[in-house]
């Protein structure tokens, strides 16, 4: 660990003092092959444990700090089976509801886990994750040994490399996450006054290093599974599956397998989505997420995500600045900064009149445009409130002919956001072409990498969200000139 982000269990330990759980377990791996060589172990344990594994999907190491991925070694069908759990081997926060059956150490997990901030939750599934790697003869020991040692998430970052990432929502995330690992281990070492017996990592001292490996670990590879009822299970890690990768595009799913006796009826399966040929890696949909939760939860980004968003807040100062760097004068409506009693009124609809959370818009995402940021640019810019009668506050939050309060409307709306965008970009402390060069020398450090890979994602975002604009901007004025 380097920089100002201490994350470490390198602290003396004071005379009488509990020992200290390491960060990366009790087990290394010294190599990509014996890591390899671990799962094969782990492929044999998810069968013996009543799974299933299909005898053509082989593990692959990516030469990366995330290790693994699992590849086809032959031709498979649409449809076809890869991999099967019984209810038994997916691991689980253990429930409170069922106090009665969990062992007392079980209970302080759970008691713990009360104190994680739910937007935290991979801390909370962490917890009964390090309760396990404690626990001499775990059930889940064969799947916990093969976890990487190390991940390249933003909390592990040196302080350099934080600052580097270069967007406020994201590196805000990052210090709060690091402050409440510090602060959480804190709290943990209370447990020092627990007998062994009860004490929930056997004796040994949780620092902020084996927290953050603990979350890390979980808000990388956990999954949240919806059943046939689309209730929403809690999270939990599903040994081997977790080793799919990610796609926007991919050619597997997961399904949920009623057909088996009542005893074990929650079987997860991985099928494939479409024909498999030999060589194809499997992979999995995380979901619609933006670079930012990649990054923070994943520990990569995807080049021209179409789930990216770039975060700002809503402020009338910021939208009057826009509006001049366009280019565009006053006309008839009041300066944004402070707009007319009828376009507060409006904007308090939109959530966008008062500070908070909900003062936050976007840029970019499959809308291009955060529907709220539309309306309101829209409200800005009419002369009077006559022609937003016609128009529903719905409408006003989308594109197309019927949402437009008027073409002269439309196009300051659009060269408003253009100097919006032109704001963004000049926001960052590099150019493309600077980024594009750090990124060309081979010695940079992997989380370095990642944190310009990162910015760079952002920076080409808003130059697509301003091409889009541009485009609009054109064809309007094209339909515009046809109609004079």
């Amino acid at each position: 660990m380097r920089g100002a982000v201490v994350l470490c269990c390198s602290q003396a330990m004071a005379p009488g003092a509990r020992a200290r759980m390491p960060v990366h377990g009790a087990r290394r791996w010294s190599s990509a092959a014996s890591a390899v060589a671990a799962s094969v172990d782990l492929r044999g344990w998810v069968k013996n444990q009543g799974g299933f594994v299909w005898s053509g999907l082989h593990v692959v190491h990516s030469g990366s700090s995330h290790g693994m991925g699992l590849v086809a070694t032959q031709d498979l069908p649409q449809g076809s089976t890869i991999i099967t759990l019984p209810r038994r081997i997916p691991m689980p926060m253990p429930d409170p509801e069922n106090a009665a059956v969990l062992a007392p150490s079980e209970g302080v997990i759970c008691e713990i886990a009360n104190r994680v901030p739910e937007e935290l939750w991979a801390m909370r599934l962490g917890l009964k994750l390090l309760y396990e790697r404690a626990q001499k003869g775990s059930y889940w020991w064969p799947y916990i040994s093969m976890l990487p040692h190390s991940f390249t998430l933003p909390i592990f970052f040196s302080g350099v490399d934080i600052e580097s990432i270069d967007y406020a929502p994201v590196t805000h995330q990052v210090k709060k996450r690091c402050r409440f690992l510090l602060q959480f281990s804190s709290e943990l070492a209370k447990l020092e006054s627990l007998p062994e017996e009860i004490h929930p990592f056997a004796g040994q001292f949780v620092d902020s290093g084996a927290l953050g490996w603990a979350m890390a670990a979980v808000s990388s590879r956990a999954f949240r599974i919806h059943g046939v009822t689309n209730k929403l299970c809690s999270a939990m890690m599903l040994p081997l599956i977790d080793m799919c990768n990610h796609s926007f595009q991919p050619n597997a799913h997961i399904e949920e397998d009623l057909s088996r006796d009542a005893q074990d009826v929650s079987f997860l399966k991985v099928v494939t989505k479409r024909n498999l040929e030999k060589g194809s890696a499997i992979t999995l949909n995380y979901g619609p997420l933006s670079n930012d939760l990649l990054l923070l939860d994943y520990g990569f980004v995807i080049p021209d995500n179409p789930h990216d968003r770039i975060e700002l807040r809503y402020d009338g100062s910021l939208m009057e600045n826009a509006r001049m760097i366009a280019g565009l004068s006053r006309t008839g409506s009041p300066p944004f900064s402070s707009p007319a009693s009828w376009q507060v009124d409006r904007l308090k609809q939109l959530g966008l009149a008062d500070s908070g959370e909900s003062q936050k818009v976007t840029l970019g995402g499959p809308e291009e445009v955060d529907g709220r940021l539309l309306a309101a640019l829209r409200i800005l810019h009419a002369e009077s409130q006559e022609p937003l009668e016609r128009r529903e506050l719905v409408s006003l939050q989308a594109w197309g002919v019927e949402s437009m309060v008027s073409s002269d409307n439309e196009e300051r709306v659009l060269r408003t956001l253009c100097g919006l965008g032109a704001i963004v970009f000049n926001q960052f402390k590099t150019t493309i072409e600077e980024d594009e060069a750090k990124l060309s020398d081979k010695s940079l450090a992997e989380t370095s990498r990642i944190a310009v890979q990162f910015r760079l994602t952002k920076k080409r975002l808003v130059v697509r969200v301003l091409e889009s604009l541009k485009k609009r901007l054109m064809d309007l004025r094209a339909v515009r000139a046809e109609f004079q």
